[in-house]
């Protein structure tokens, strides 16, 4: 229930553009406990995110890969660098990508 809460307020969050309600709303309560574990780092990561300014941290689809959601490019690039020197310091290789929030939907490519 506490999950589909936050499925609803990320889509109104999506739509009033809302900052803060959508940060609040990616908090997964079903999957992350269980699939973060098997991320090292994985807490590390999402508190240095969120100290960082970012509105979420999670992960992507089954992981590894994770994701972080930010308002930015510089703010961005900030919570990046730490995120990956973090890891660097672990001695965990990791690729980082920044990409913009596609604005436009899905489109036919021909």
């Amino acid at each position: 229930m506490y999950q589909s809460g936050n499925l609803a307020a990320f889509i109104s969050a999506l739509y009033t553009h809302d900052y803060a309600l959508l940060g609040r709303s990616l908090n997964d309560e079903i999957i992350e406990p269980q699939r973060s574990q098997l991320i090292p780092e994985f807490d590390s990561l999402k508190e240095i995110a969120l100290e960082s300014g970012a509105l979420g941290f999670s992960i992507s689809g089954a992981g590894p890969t994770m994701f972080v959601l930010g308002k930015g490019t510089e703010e961005m690039n900030d919570i990046l660098i730490k995120c990956h020197r973090h890891l660097k310091n672990k001695s965990i290789k990791a690729q980082v990508f920044q990409s913009k929030v596609n604005d436009k939907g899905a489109i036919r490519i021909d």
